[in-house]
C-alpha cells in the first residue's frame, strides 16, 4: 500500500548575525513496500539469480542458505523505500553434474553416472541415456554413454515429445554423439530424433514452433505471465487471464480494440486492519490490506468482504460494537467453533440461536426488549489422510499422481509438506528399492502412509499419435507408443472395461481404444474425434 506525507519544517537561520524563520513545505514522500520479482517462480537455479529480483525496492547481494546435502536455496531481501515494508524471498537451489560415464564407451551398463545430485532410472541397453538431478528430482543435467561395437540410435523422448526436454544419441558424420533438445529462440524449438540414411540409424533434427512458447529445451504448456493469450490458450498455475486496456491519448478513455487478454499473478483479498476490532459506528477505512472491498452491512457486528484480484481468494472480513452493560454478548462471541456453540452466548440477556452458511449469530436481549447482536465462526472439521489409486500399484518410477484421495500429500515432489515419520518413511522405503508417501491429515487429522512396488520391469501403456486426433474411420497404426493395444482392431487384448469404454465411445461418436501395461503397469484410455 502507497502512503504519503506532507511535512513542514521551519529552518532557523542565522548569517552575519541575521536570524529569520523561513517555512518549507517538502513535497509527499511515496511509501513503497518491498515485492518479489519474477525470479521467485523462474527456479530451481544452479547459480544464483541476478535480474528479475525485485520489483520495487533495493537489491542487497543474494544470501544462501543450505537445505540439504544437493539442494539449497538462494535468499534475498527486497527493501522498501520511504518506510515502505521489507519482504525476503526465496527461490530453490540446486546442483547436478554427469559422473565419469558420461559420453564414455562400456562393454556392459556404466556406472559414475552422476558427479552430483541423484541419478534417475537408465533409459536403452546401449547407448544409455540417464539424468542427474538433485533430492527433489529435478532433471537438470543430460547424460549419456556409448555400447562398445553399438552404433545404433536412442532418443529418450520419441523425437514426438515436444513438451519434454529430450536427449538423442547416434552417429552423427559417422561419429557417435549425443544431442540435446534446445530453443533456437522464444517459440522455436530445435527437436532431435532417431532416423535412418541408407539403412543407418543416424541423428535428425527439426525445427517445431512452441504455440506457448520455448523454455529450456522444451515446450512449454501454458503462457507465462505478461503474455498475451491466444484463443483459449491456458495460463501457467497461479496465473489468471486478465483484460488489459491502452488509452489512445492523455485523458481518453480505453475502448474494446486497445484491450488485450494477458495471463496476470492472482491475488488473493486480505482483510485490513478494520477486521475484528470493535467500533461504536460503521468502519469506514482500512477494511482490506489487499484486494477491493465490497460495501459494508449490519448495524454492529459489520461485515464486508475482499475481493481477489486475477481470480484472486475472496476473503470475509468483520467487525463489532463494544459490548453493553444490559444484553452483553457472551464470550463465545467472535470467537471460531466447529460445531454450533451452546454456550457462552450471553454475559447476560437471553439468546437466540440461528446460522449461515460462514457463521453462527445470536442477539442477547435487555429487559427493555433491546437486541445486542453477537456472532461466532464456522471452523472447519478435521479431516484424516486417506491413500489414493496409485497404493499397492507397482510402478517403474515415483508416481506423481494418484497418490492422495484425501489431505496434504507428502512425497518426492513435495518434500515442503513432510515432518520427521513422513521423512524418515520415504528414505527407508527408497533405501529397500521401494515407494512410499504420506497423506496427512487437517486440523489434527491422523497421517496415513502409503506404499507401492517399484519393478523396473513395469510397462505403463501410452497412448500413440493417433489420440486426441480425427478419423473418418477407425484408426489402425499409432495407437499406442508402448503397451499391448485393446481396440476394435485387436478386441482379442481387451479387458471387460475396456471393451465397455470401446461401446460407450461409439455411441457418442467417439473412437477409443487402450494401450495396456505389462508386468505391473498402468494401462492408458486414448480416444480420437469421429467424422
Amino acid at each position: 500500500m502507497k502512503k504519503f506525507q506532507v511535512v513542514t519544517i521551519i529552518f532557523l537561520v542565522s548569517c552575519f548575525l541575521i536570524n529569520f524563520a523561513a517555512p518549507l513545505t517538502v513535497l509527499a514522500v511515496e511509501k513503497v513496500d518491498g515485492e518479489c520479482g519474477n525470479a521467485i517462480s523462474s527456479g530451481p537455479f544452479i547459480e544464483a539469480p541476478t535480474a528479475n529480483l525485485c520489483k520495487d525496492g533495493s537489491i542487497p547481494p543474494v544470501e544462501i542458505y543450505e537445505l540439504s546435502k544437493y539442494v539449497s536455496s538462494f535468499t534475498w531481501k527486497c527493501s522498501g523505500l520511504n518506510g515502505g515494508v521489507d519482504t525476503y524471498c526465496r527461490v530453490s537451489r540446486y546442483s547436478a553434474a554427469c559422473g565419469s560415464a558420461n559420453e564414455s564407451w562400456f562393454d556392459s551398463t556404466p556406472t559414475g553416472l552422476c558427479g552430483e545430485g541423484a541419478a534417475s532410472t537408465l533409459i536403452g541397453t546401449g547407448p544409455w541415456i540417464w539424468l542427474c538431478g538433485g533430492i527433489h528430482g529435478e532433471k537438470v543435467a543430460e547424460c549419456s554413454a556409448y555400447k562398445t561395437g553399438n552404433s545404433s540410435c536412442l532418443d529418450s523422448d520419441y523425437g514426438m515429445k515436444y513438451s519434454e526436454k529430450g536427449v538423442t544419441v547416434g552417429l552423427n558424420g559417422g561419429i557417435m554423439t549425443t544431442f540435446v533438445d534446445k530453443c533456437n529462440d522464444n517459440y522455436n524449438l530445435m527437436e532431435y530424433a532417431c532416423g535412418y540414411n541408407n539403412n543407418v540409424p543416424i541423428i535428425t533434427s527439426s525445427n517445431h514452433k512452441c504455440p506457448y512458447g520455448c523454455s529450456n529445451g522444451a515446450c512449454k504448456t501454458c503462457m507465462s505471465e505478461g503474455q498475451e493469450i491466444i484463443a483459449d490458450s491456458p495460463c501457467c498455475e497461479g496465473l489468471a487471464p486478465t483484460l488489459e486496456c491502452q488509452q489512445e491519448s492523455q485523458g481518453a478513455s480505453a475502448n474494446q480494440s486497445n484491450c488485450k487478454k494477458v495471463c496476470k499473478s492472482r491475488r488473493d483479498g486480505l482483510c485490513g486492519s478494520s477486521h475484528g476490532a470493535s467500533f461504536s459506528s460503521i468502519p469506514t477505512s482500512d477494511l482490506c490490506s489487499s484486494g477491493s472491498a465490497s460495501s459494508v452491512s449490519g448495524s454492529g457486528p459489520w461485515y464486508w468482504s475482499c475481493a481477489g484480484t486475477n481470480g484472486g481468494a475472496l476473503a470475509q472480513c468483520f467487525a463489532y460494537k463494544p459490548a453493553t452493560t444490559n444484553g452483553q454478548c457472551g464470550p463465545s462471541h467472535g470467537n471460531y467453533f466447529y460445531d454450533a456453540p451452546t454456550s457462552g452466548l450471553c454475559s447476560s440477556g437471553s439468546a437466540s440461536l440461528e446460522s449461515d452458511t460462514e457463521q453462527w449469530y445470536w442477539s442477547c436481549t435487555d429487559t427493555n426488549g433491546v437486541k445486542h447482536n453477537c456472532f461466532a465462526i464456522k471452523k472447519e472439521k478435521f479431516f484424516d489422510g486417506v491413500c489414493g489409486s496409485a497404493n499397492g500399484k507397482v510402478f517403474s518410477e515415483y508416481p506423481k499422481t494418484n497418490l492422495c484421495l484425501k489431505g496434504i500429500e507428502c512425497s518426492l515432489d513435495n518434500l515442503e509438506h513432510c515432518d520427521q515419520n513422513g521423512l524418515i518413511v520415504i528414505i527407508t522405503a527408497l533405501s529397500k528399492n521401494q515407494i512410499a508417501w504420506a497423506c496427512n491429515g487437517f486440523n489434527g487429522g491422523k497421517n496415513v502412509n502409503c506404499f507401492a512396488e517399484k519393478n523396473k520391469n513395469a510397462i505403463n501403456g501410452d497412448c500413440g499419435l493417433a489420440n486426441g486426433k480425427i478419423f473418418s474411420t477407425h484408426p489402425k497404426t499409432d495407437l499406442c507408443r508402448s503397451g499391448s493395444e485393446c481396440s476394435l482392431n485387436k478386441l482379442e487384448n481387451c479387458k471387460t472395461k475396456s471393451l465397455i469404454e470401446i461401446i460407450l465411445a461409439l455411441q457418442t461418436g467417439k473412437w477409443a481404444w487402450t494401450c495396456n501395461g505389462s508386468s505391473g503397469g498402468t494401462d492408458a484410455e486414448c480416444s480420437a474425434s469421429k467424422i
